[in-house]
């Protein structure tokens, strides 16, 4: 395996005695949900007034799709190549990221966007082969979930949110389709059930982006390129209901929340990182890079911040922990 160390100033986010991989699997999601929530610091802002993102490296390309592995105690994230053959989209790897070990390789040509870390496996969105896939994070092994709707191939799958019942949401642009003929006719929003069964949220958006859900996994919401994101109420179904509110904001990518049910969101073109309240109204903003793509939340208490960007990774501390399929699996 290719090695990279990069020795740039890290915050100290990761305890040298982690906790036991065993213990933490061992916990029952349904205890652990109200735990979180009910410690969670919800009178206070999320992000300190002078912060200011540290750089981890810039010596890498486009960077997307980060998670956060408590079976590894790393971040993981996708790097993309616009300068290599397009035929089936970017040239893509997987790289991690801990402050012990620093960046390393960790997949070549593996093809991927968004990812997100499911106990021993890290959940894909690849265009290369237009599919939800799952790489092992022991054998690196990768299986292809789903690739179709229909029988007609996705376009270039972008992000993924996991639901507590273990369906899977996530959107389809075709950002990365390149010149390959486009056979679903629009850009969806799916849902991957038990069986790998396929269900079409919603073909109402122009080019849906990123996808995460409510602290009580109630709430959906979807970034698009109508410079909008939108909170839908999930039914009983776990399918979109009522359009509760939407937020204006240019260019939204990446998005995530913490355990008070703030909602952060990377706005790409301007490069500021936005902070909403459950509600969807402005709590605070910081600038990180321009291209900014997605954060996650990690670390052994998961206020650890890790930012991608098309110019660098970057990471700092938030006041608030996340709280993330990636933790409670």
């Amino acid at each position: 395996m290719i090695k990279r160390f990069f020795t740039f100033g890290v915050l100290a986010a990761f305890s040298s005695h982690p906790m036991a991989v065993d213990k933490l699997h061992s916990m029952d999601i349904k205890d652990t949900i109200p735990e979180i929530i009910e410690t969670c610091p919800k009178n206070i802002l999320p992000l300190a007034s002078d912060l200011s993102p540290l750089l981890i490296t810039s010596e890498l390309k486009f960077l997307e799709g980060p998670t956060w592995s408590a079976f590894t105690d790393k971040f993981y994230f996708s790097e993309m190549d616009f300068n290599s053959p397009q035929t089936n989209g970017p040239e893509a790897a997987i790289y991690s990221w801990s402050e012990q070990d620093g960046i390393e390789l960790f997949i070549e040509n593996s093809g991927t966007n968004g990812l997100l870390s499911d106990g021993k496996q890290l959940i894909s969105m690849n265009h290369d082969t237009r599919s939800v896939s799952n790489f092992s994070l022991t054998t690196k092994e990768r299986v292809v979930m789903v690739n179709d709707y229909n029988d007609a191939l996705f376009n270039s799958p972008n992000d993924l949110i996991k639901h507590p019942s273990g369906e899977l949401f996530f959107t389809d642009p075709d950002w990365q389709l390149s010149e390959r003929p486009q056979q679903t006719p629009f850009t969806g929003v799916y849902k991957v059930s038990e069986g790998n069964k396929v269900t079409l949220l919603s073909t109402k958006f122009i080019k849906p982006n990123g996808i995460s859900l409510s602290y009580d996994n109630k709430t959906i919401y979807i970034g698009d390129y109508s410079h909008q994101i939108f909170a839908h109420q999930l039914t009983k179904n776990n399918e979109l209901g009522e359009l509760l509110f939407k937020i204006n904001i240019d260019t939204p990518d990446g998005i995530n929340v913490d355990c008070a049910g703030n909602i952060y969101a990377a706005s790409h073109n301007e490069g500021n990182l936005y902070v909403y309240n459950p509600q969807g109204e402005l709590l605070q903003s910081v600038y990180v890079a321009p291209k900014i793509t997605n954060l996650a939340f990690g670390g052994k208490d998961l206020k650890t911040i890790l930012v991608t960007t098309g110019n660098g990774l970057f990471t700092f501390r938030s006041n608030i922990p996340g709280i993330t399929p990636t933790y409670l699996n």
